[in-house]
């Protein structure tokens, strides 16, 4: 997905009312969280040791790391695991400056101020810049907007770059909506209405390219819910100002500005949606992509 980078820092500048209707409503951070902690000793469990031993240093490394809503959880429960910060480094990538600094107030208030040792305002795909390696490599459902990975040669391949930033003996993981996702499922929808220019970029798509590159892989699909009862009144589908906050963020796109056609038809497809479910609330089916570097000790 082709995304200039002014649009990429507009989602989350701009937007963060969105991004907070959406955490109110959903529990995709406890359960990304509690899964990737759960993937990392069951994938990778010499990193996992590694991660937990206060005699190690251990170093993780945050693509898209955002304001930190999952990464700094993370951090925190390795900290407690370790018993200590000390030998604990975090270094970030983003392309916003107002998520560095948002980011930034978070740690100090989780304690971890000195943990972070660099947190770069740069698109990841910039060839002049040089990522950190680390043990453990993360990018938390923001590979929609990192471009120059798909049909691209390996030497100039985000997704090979991902891969090199993987110490040997570590782990990455990249997480994406599967094509399973009710999520994807509304969004390519909304794409053959014409009012989404580009389709939803599936975590699928993902494997097969790291497959043409013979980058090693494994995955698991991790089930996370949002409840959308916001868009609901007396069992119809009419969004309160909560919902359509919510379908923005689901959406891509600005609920208000869409025709009144376009809301209706949305609104049959997530009524069929929570119909399927059996209540109001849509299923974000995660694919989580385990990479390994080409050398593991793993």
């Amino acid at each position: 997905m082709e995304t200039a980078e002014n649009v990429r820092t507009a989602a989350f500048d701009v937007r963060k009312e969105r991004f907070s209707a959406f955490l109110r409503n959903t529990d995709q951070k406890e359960i990304q969280l509690q899964a990737t902690l759960h993937g990392l000793q069951q994938r990778a469990p010499t990193t996992w040791r590694k991660a937990i031993d206060p005699n190690q240093e251990f170093r993780a490394y945050f693509v898209g790391a955002g304001n930190g809503g999952l990464e700094i959880p993370f951090a925190k429960a390795i900290m407690d695991s370790r018993g200590t910060k000390n030998g604990l480094s975090i270094f970030c990538e983003d392309v916003s400056a107002p998520m560095k600094e948002e980011f930034l107030r978070n740690a100090e208030a989780a304690g971890l101020t000195e943990t972070v040792k660099e947190y770069a305002v740069v698109p990841f795909e910039n060839p002049t810049y040089a990522p950190r390696r680390a043990d453990f490599s993360a990018s938390s459902h923001v590979w929609y907007y990192v471009q120059n990975w798909k049909n691209v040669p390996r030497e100039s391949n985000s997704l090979a770059k991902f891969q090199s930033t993987i110490q040997d003996g570590g782990v990455g993981l990249i997480t994406l909506y599967s094509r399973q996702s009710d999520r994807y499922e509304i969004l390519a929808y909304l794409h053959s209405l014409g009012k989404q220019s580009t389709p939803e970029l599936p975590g699928e798509e993902i494997i097969d390219e790291l497959q043409v590159l013979n980058i090693r892989s494994e995955t698991n699909i991790v089930d996370a819910h949002t409840n959308v009862s916001a868009c609901f009144q007396s069992g119809e589908f009419n969004p309160t100002d909560e919902g359509k906050l919510l379908l923005s963020f689901i959406l891509r796109t600005y609920w208000n500005v869409l025709s009144e056609d376009v809301k209706a038809s949305v609104g049959r497809k997530l009524t069929e949606i929570t119909e399927r479910n059996g209540r109001l609330q849509m299923i974000f089916r995660d694919l989580y992509v385990w990479i390994f570097p080409n050398k593991s000790s793993e």
